[in-house]
């Protein structure tokens, strides 16, 4: 390949869309990826999929099952279907983890010499990131969506006071790797309100639906390439429109470009 002025090339704009996608438990993370079109499930979350009817793989007990699924994937048609979904990352991790485990004679992935074991693991992850991506690529999907749990750990602030932070739940390791691969990382959670008065002062309540914090605070991770609000309301379609507005935005872009 030769690298010289003729060899430059003008990048497409953005038509498919790795997401990730963490909350509480409850909070809807899976009816709000069955609300995508035509989506496919592989599913690793003994949880299962509830009440939502679509179409899934079996459910994944072994790493080799999730790689099957994926390399399966690549035998569809274009067109066939819109979005992969993966339920989810962090019960993913577990079937990782322990199979990097007995591969290497232990039990516990803690065992392994060195923290070597997450380094193995991490190894299994970029393979997995890089499966989804080729899917993205070559057109078979327009939407990966990974489901993940959310962690929450307490942040020591030196100059006030004390806070919770919401993390995804997964190894520092693989967490930065999914962040630096996503075009959009969503946090969802219900607004609460605090009764100031009355019998229940004192007390938390709902305050409206769930909401997806799509722009990164202090207090959670969240991250967007797709230049969509702030926070929406917590369904797909709200979602999907701010895509459809991103996408719209980069035709007539280049449309313009182009008179």
């Amino acid at each position: 390949m030769s690298f010289d002025v003729a060899s430059i090339t003008k990048s497409s704009p953005a038509n498919n869309h790795l997401v990730i996608i963490h909350g509480p438990p409850g909070i809807g993370k899976t009816t709000f990826a069955a609300q995508f079109t035509n989506p496919l499930f592989i599913m690793t979350d003994e949880g299962g999929l509830g009440s939502n009817e679509v179409h899934a793989f079996p459910m994944c007990k072994k790493m080799s099952d999730v790689f099957e699924s994926i390399r399966a994937c690549f035998k569809l048609k274009v067109g066939d279907r819109e979005t992969l979904v993966i339920d989810s990352l962090s019960s993913l991790e577990a079937i990782i983890f322990k199979q990097v485990a007995i591969d290497n004679g232990f039990s516990r992935l803690e065992n392994v010499a060195y923290g070597k074991g997450y380094d193995i693991a991490l190894s299994h992850w970029v393979d997995i990131c890089s499966m989804l991506r080729n899917l993205l690529d070559n057109g078979i999907f327009k939407y990966v969506v990974l489901i993940a749990h959310t962690d929450v750990s307490s942040f020591k602030n030196p100059d006030g006071e004390d806070y919770n932070f919401y993390n995804i739940k997964l190894h520092r390791k693989a967490a930065g790797l999914f962040l630096e691969q996503a075009d959009v990382v969503g946090f969802a959670s219900q607004p609460v309100i605090i009764n100031s008065s009355g019998p229940r002062e004192g007390v938390a309540g709902k305050k409206g639906g769930p909401v997806l914090h799509l722009k990164q605070k202090p207090t959670l991770l969240a991250k967007n390439r797709r230049d969509l609000p702030d926070m929406i309301n917590f369904n797909a379609k709200d979602f999907l429109d701010g895509i459809e507005t991103f996408e719209n935005q980069n035709k007539n872009e280049i449309k313009g470009q182009t008179k």
